[in-house]
């Protein structure tokens, strides 16, 4: 199967805060035992300290709202489990001649109204009731602010849902208040009980014209808070009751309120807050606890991941495979692999533990759709996770395309309701496919058709008609590539042939181009010859020895004659006194 191992630690976002410290490289190259190595991999996935929003929540400005007016809490954790919306009440502006700037405090407005503006609710509010109704949630905001806040924190829920396909919008019922010590005077809040929730918009209010907003449940499980009941274990040797979600919530309070009755000033906070967490990573700290999997610590996969691989060629480059000649040559693939993406699927198919890598655009989600159709081929089940909801979607859309999204289950997304899991394992059991018609014989065609391409691949990678060892292909794109940079001189130089080309040798055409630079050279100093040439006409010979001489004696007669011809010239104007230079026809 491939992997990825990758630690992204903690940090605060703005939603959540992640612990910041990288896993270190000596837990993977065999110091530690496997059981030592998930321990300290569990510790850093489940971080206990105040940085983190499950032990210490701080109520971030614009990303939380804390609710007002006492509600039955019972009642409106069962109203959201029971699937049905709760709206968001704001506080009415006062009259604008009430007031000369700047508005007055919403909370002094609201006690006004006789609204309880306190956040931490008697005890009393938890009690079980058979009175079903419920009023909408308080919110100590005015029309426009409320308006804008809830618009803020919808619009964060949208983008976390769509970077990692997770839901980590709650609301919190109850908070422990605690202290790190007993000198310490400064509280912590830790939430107590989160139910996954969506922020819905609604229709405008005809008096304020702001929208109106409601909380729904979003149908994934309700989450009691592991990580304090870890920080409780690990700093003060305390056990903290389980949620039991057959109970109501006033009773877990209360368990919670005995469990810690001892602790100085430490209470349950009956309070409701719209916020952020993140739980994401209590799931994998969970399955990665040997004492509920004992089978983890005798895994040979784990085994070679905390050995660092010694032994089993981990962490070496794989080899491109002959895939005509590999016997997996013939698998299924619905998308086109190069060589080294095939030989990829055929390491994964032969039960090889890989890691794939490469730049965006290289193919590695087509290479990893092709995984998951082969293995389906194979018979076998593939699980696909990703820490990013975009690579799932990708994966998900290329097999949907090919007809095969029916056998992709969607788990452990915002989108994943116990009902919509089993309507769809059920849609799956009573589905019937056909076989395609005429399947062997477009194999058959295709199975032609590469015998084709394999052929000529051959014919192009031969080596034939030069001394170079160069193969056909090259040659091509040897002259391709010339017959671009000569432009429009393409023309001429095709015209030219050398008959002895394919015995050339490097020498050869090393000493050919020496003597064309320097014919080049000799034609830019002559730059044209034609009749208008002074030694257009002239086709000399090879020069002989003592030819020298021969041409010197022939020149110094010329020169004499020549000289003689001016004197004469020069006599025969004066005689005739011409007062210009005697034409040919004058002197005949």
């Amino acid at each position: 199967m491939p992997i990825d191992l990758q630690d992204t630690g903690y940090e605060d976002t703005g939603i959540e805060a992640r612990y910041t410290e990288p896993v270190v490289s000596h837990l993977f190259n065999g110091q530690f035992s496997i059981e030592q190595a998930l321990q300290k991999l569990r510790t850093k996935l489940l971080d206990t300290s105040t940085r983190n929003r499950l032990v210490s929540y701080r109520y971030p400005k614009g990303k939380s709202i804390q609710f007002v007016n006492s509600p039955n809490l019972n009642l409106v954790f069962n109203r959201l489990t029971e699937s049905k919306s709760i709206g968001i009440s704001f506080v009415q502006e006062p009259p604008i001649g009430s007031y000369i700037q700047k508005k007055p405090d919403v909370k002094s407005i609201a006690e006004s109204l006789e609204i309880d503006v306190e956040i931490d609710f008697p005890p009393e509010s938890c009690a079980p009731t058979n009175h079903r109704r419920l009023t909408n949630l308080q919110a100590l905001f005015y029309p426009q602010d409320l308006d804008k806040i809830c618009r803020k924190i919808a619009s964060e829920a949208r983008t976390v849902i769509e970077e990692t396909g997770t839901n980590m919008l709650f609301l919190v019922f109850g908070f422990l208040e605690f202290y790190d010590s007993d000198d310490s005077d400064k509280p912590i809040y830790a939430p107590l009980l989160a139910v996954p929730v969506t922020l819905n918009r609604g229709e405008i209010d005809p008096v304020t014209r702001t929208y109106l907003y409601s909380i729904n449940y979003s149908g994934e499980d309700v989450h009691s808070n592991q990580t304090l009941n870890e920080k409780m274990k690990q700093d003060f040797t305390l056990n903290l009751p389980e949620y039991d979600d057959e109970k109501d919530i006033g009773e877990y309070f209360t368990a919670i309120s005995q469990a810690v009755i001892n602790k100085n000033r430490w209470k349950v906070r009956y309070q409701l807050t719209l916020g952020f967490l993140s739980f994401g990573k209590l799931a994998i700290w969970a399955d990665l606890d040997p004492q509920k999997y004992s089978g983890l610590l005798t895994h040979p996969l784990l085994n070679e991941i905390f050995s660092g691989g010694r032994g089993t060629g981990v962490g070496q480059s794989a080899e491109d495979y002959e895939i005509d000649s590999n016997p997996q040559s013939e698998l299924p693939l619905i998308y086109d692999a190069d060589s080294s993406q095939h030989s990829a699927i055929i390491d994964v198919l032969d039960g090889k533990n890989i890691v794939i890598n490469g730049p965006p655009g290289t193919g590695k989600s087509q290479t990893i759709t092709n995984i998951i159709a082969s293995g389906l081929n194979a018979g076998k089940t593939v699980l696909f996770v990703s820490e990013k909801l975009a690579a799932l979607e990708v994966v998900r859309d290329r097999l949907t395309r090919a007809n095969l999204g029916h056998f992709c289950l969607e788990l452990h997304s915002h989108k994943t309701q116990k009902k919509k899991l089993l309507s769809d394992l059920q849609d799956r059991i009573d589905a019937n496919f056909v076989s395609p018609q005429q399947l062997q014989s477009r194999i058959t065609t295709l199975n032609r058709h590469k015998k084709e391409l394999n052929r000529y691949v051959e014919l192009i990678s031969s080596r034939i008609g030069n001394e170079l060892g160069l193969t056909v292909h090259e040659i091509f794109w040897k002259s391709e590539r010339f017959r671009q940079i000569n432009g429009e001189l393409v023309n001429t130089l095709t015209s030219l042939n050398y008959q002895k080309a394919e015995n050339l040798t490097l020498d050869d055409i090393a000493d050919l181009r020496t003597k064309v630079e320097v014919l080049g050279q000799l034609y830019s100093t002559v730059k044209s010859y034609d009749s208008n040439h002074p030694w257009w006409g002239f086709f000399p010979k090879l020069l002989a020895p003592g030819d020298d001489s021969a041409i010197s004696r022939i020149i110094n007669e010329a020169k004499t004659l020549a000289e003689s011809l001016y004197i004469l010239t020069i006599e025969f104007q004066e005689r005739f006194s011409f007062s210009q230079e005697p034409s040919l026809d004058t002197l005949l």
